[in-house]
């Protein structure tokens, strides 16, 4: 662990550690910075978690287990608006989806971007979302 270690004249050793505070489970929880992991690729694992629950989402109201996207949410036990958000993943280019899973996405792309109105249209999707005409 590397952190800045002070000696004053007056013999006062100080001692810092990078480090951040995190939420979890309503409780704060101090983590050293070595530990703390890498944003772009939790945002990554977000974009690629969030890309298969859409797509199976909609393997089972294809195959009529739920008759709705509120009555699945109901049965897993999440928000109707979460589930909505997440399952209009299933609309991105299949080129897109792919690039995600393959973590070859633009930097920058993360759910937040995602979950702003997206066009429906696949061309339009490539250069709203940040992808060359040339790399999918």
């Amino acid at each position: 662990m590397s952190g800045v270690t002070n000696v004053s004249g007056d013999g006062l050793l100080t001692v810092m550690i990078p480090m951040r505070i995190k939420k979890r489970s309503g409780r704060r929880q101090i983590v050293v910075q070595e530990q703390v992991p890498d944003a772009s690729r939790t945002y990554a694992e977000s974009l690629v978690l969030s890309v298969a629950r859409a797509h199976h989402w909609k393997e089972l109201i294809d195959s009529g287990k739920f008759a709705s996207l509120s009555e699945l949410a109901t049965a897993i036990g999440m928000a109707v608006s979460y589930v909505a958000r997440i399952y209009r993943l299933t609309y991105l280019a299949p080129d897109i989806i792919e690039a995600v899973l393959d973590g070859n996405e633009p930097e920058g792309l993360s759910m937040r971007k995602l979950n702003t109105p997206t066009p429906l249209d696949w061309d339009q999707q490539r250069e709203w979302l940040g992808f060359a005409p040339d790399s999918v």
